[in-house]
């Protein structure tokens, strides 16, 4: 169980010095800011290994697949913001591309229509953190500002 974001450094450390070349790839693109879809200015190395973390699997268990959890921690030092939506939430599906992502495939909008603008670039100090078992070990999947999309299925959620 996390408690402390000290919990989740030590995590992304060890995910970094495993023997798992793959899980140590995926953990270093875990160690800078946030560039696609929510994004940040800053890394989680700007957040007090102090700071209390919330366990919020619960809260958020329609949209997460698989054994994983989600924590949560508020963290208005590292400047997020909320770049994605559901695809469902989208009024204006002629401007959705595919494009290939740190991960794989995702849908994205280059320019956001007049009808979608009102999404972009909303500030959001919550960020969320997303621990699973990766091949054997305990692995932080994923951490962006704002509530999980779908979380596992990136072609359900849209970036700009």
């Amino acid at each position: 169980m996390f408690q402390t974001m000290k919990d989740i450094h030590v995590l992304l450390n060890a995910n970094l010095n495993s023997s798992n070349e793959e899980l140590v790839k995926h953990a270093k693109t875990l160690c800078s800011p946030r560039t696609h879809g929510s994004m940040t200015k800053y890394g989680l190395g700007l957040v007090p290994g102090s700071r209390l973390i919330n366990d919020s699997t619960e809260s958020f268990q329609s949209v997460l697949s698989g054994d994983v959890k989600l924590y949560s921690v508020n963290a208005p030092e590292i400047l997020g913001s909320i770049n994605a939506m559901a695809l469902t939430d989208i009024r204006v599906i002629e401007n959705i591309r595919v494009r290939k992502g740190l991960h794989g495939l995702e849908l994205h909008i280059p320019e956001p229509s007049i009808v979608d603008q009102p999404c972009k670039l909303q500030k959001c100090e919550t960020i969320y953190f997303i621990v699973g078992n990766f091949q054997g070990e305990e692995a932080l999947f994923t951490w962006h500002p704002g509530p999980p999309l779908a979380v596992l299925n990136p072609l359900t959620a849209v970036k700009w």
